[in-house]
């Protein structure tokens, strides 16, 4: 059994809660202290300062939060009801639809959220929320285990930086609409130095702040080893490290050979052959979003939409017998799997589907009427993949394509829809209870 020490006494939850909310009112108070003295500089007539207030509101909320639990003995937290609410709605489709449409709202309302009065709500408002989700004890377990604490703040980190990265995309997308060049672009960023020492000298004293931080994460928590392997005992759930749980959650959804071999390999590639698909310039060492919406809106898609979402629902959302758990749900009970899946052929019924015939006597068809019976499945994978660019190129791709000619241009498309092919296939076993679209165990391999 894996020794936490953090997690030994009832009471580390909640100290872990009040060092955090300490520490959000501290950065607040930061905050409103630099935007209250940019806007004593800058202020215009008739300004009011939203900004500096709306920090310093959640700073005084943080630091009252904090403070109080040495009197009360307890922290602000959610409501019961609504946790089991929570834990009852949620489900693999239900987040994954969450999730994409928190991304697309960041994207399509980027210009609102990053606007200096959206600013400090954008920014407190998901870290008060986790804040009060940590007054569940099984919720403050999961998250605070040596293993996940990594991941949490990788989720932070990623999703604060998109954050800031929209900002400068919308800033460099202003300017050049007025005709100035972007930030990057301007006379001091682009003036040379020399390596050393001012680029040596830099990186220096990251190391030195990086291998601190490590050493003081080394001594904090434990290292998550567990005990030597046991032929004789499996650990339930077993689960891969956090870079490859997005695979194994893909296990879920694909056979073997497509979730281990065929789609890194296929999206690794595409990763490398990127730059050469579509070599305009345009947009190119600077952040915007009008440049290459896209591309860029592709990207994030993956990246931030698939295998980061992956990664968080192997880690927090798996447990024994890799079913789903709420974020709130004991995981000492274990579920059955409750989603019964069928081959889209035999959900249709058709002529000849597994359905209607043994096993047996499946074996025994002829590739004629294999064929004849994955025709639904058939049909579907020629109109996504060979109907479905033709198409897109008559509208909305037109200029795509003729910027970049036929080949760059189905190649593109290919590696786009090959990447929609992992949530279509979530949202068809979720929702539809269907596991493959082309369900061939006489040849040995399924989609």
């Amino acid at each position: 059994m894996m020794d936490y020490p953090l997690l030994n006494s009832t009471q580390s939850p909640s100290a872990l809660s009040v060092w955090l909310y300490a520490i959000l009112a501290l950065v607040n108070a930061a905050a409103a202290y630099r935007t209250g003295k940019a806007w004593l500089r800058e202020r215009s007539a008739g300004a009011f300062p939203f900004v500096p207030i709306s920090f310093g509101l959640y700073a005084i909320v943080a630091a009252v939060a904090a403070g109080a639990f040495p009197l009360t003995g307890t922290l602000p937290g959610l409501p019961e009801s609504f946790k089991r609410w929570g834990d009852s709605a949620l489900s693999p489709a239900a987040l994954c639809i969450l999730w994409w449409s928190v991304l697309f709202a960041m994207l399509l309302l980027r210009r609102p959220l990053v606007s200096p009065r959206s600013r400090p709500h954008v920014l407190n408002l998901p870290a008060i929320a986790f804040l009060l989700a940590l007054s569940d004890q099984g919720f403050a377990t999961l998250v605070s285990q040596p293993d996940n604490v990594a991941i949490v703040l990788m989720v932070a980190a990623t999703l604060f930086y998109l954050y800031v990265a929209l900002s400068s995309a919308v800033r460099n997308d202003d300017r050049i609409a007025q005709g100035l060049p972007p930030l990057e672009g301007e006379k001091r960023e682009r003036e040379k130095v020399l390596v050393w020492p001012d680029l040596v000298y830099i990186e220096l004293i990251a190391m030195i702040v990086v291998t601190a931080a490590l050493l003081i994460w080394s001594l904090a928590l434990s290292a998550p080893l567990e005990a030597p392997a046991d032929p004789l005992h499996t650990p339930n759930p077993a689960k891969a490290p956090w870079y490859f749980v997005g695979l194994q959650e893909l296990l879920v959804y694909f056979d073997p050979w497509l979730a281990g071999v065929v789609i890194p390999v296929t999206l690794a590639a595409g990763l490398i052959v990127l730059p050469y698909l579509d070599p305009s310039p345009q947009g190119s060492g600077f952040y915007s979003w009008a440049s290459q919406p896209r591309a860029a809106g592709a990207f994030l898609f993956g990246f931030f939409g698939l295998w980061l979402l992956l990664i968080v629902i192997g880690v927090f959302f798996r447990g024994p017998n890799w079913a789903f758990y709420g974020p709130f749900q004991p995981r000492d009970v274990p579920k059955t799997e409750s989603v019964c899946t069928q081959p889209l052929s035999t959900r249709l019924r058709t002529p000849g589907s597994a359905s209607q015939q043994s096993s047996d006597e499946e074996h025994r068809l002829s590739a004629a009427g294999i064929l004849v019976r994955e025709w639904p499945g058939l049909t579907l994978l020629g109109l996504y993949f060979l109907f479905l660019p033709h198409a897109l190129q008559h509208g909305p791709t037109r200029a795509f394509r003729r910027r970049v000619g036929a080949i760059r241009y189905h190649l593109a498309l290919f590696l786009f829809l090959f990447m929609l092919l992992i949530p279509i296939k979530i949202l068809l076993r979720e929702i539809c209870a269907v596991n493959y679209v082309l369900y061939l165990p006489e040849w040995g391999w399924s989609i």
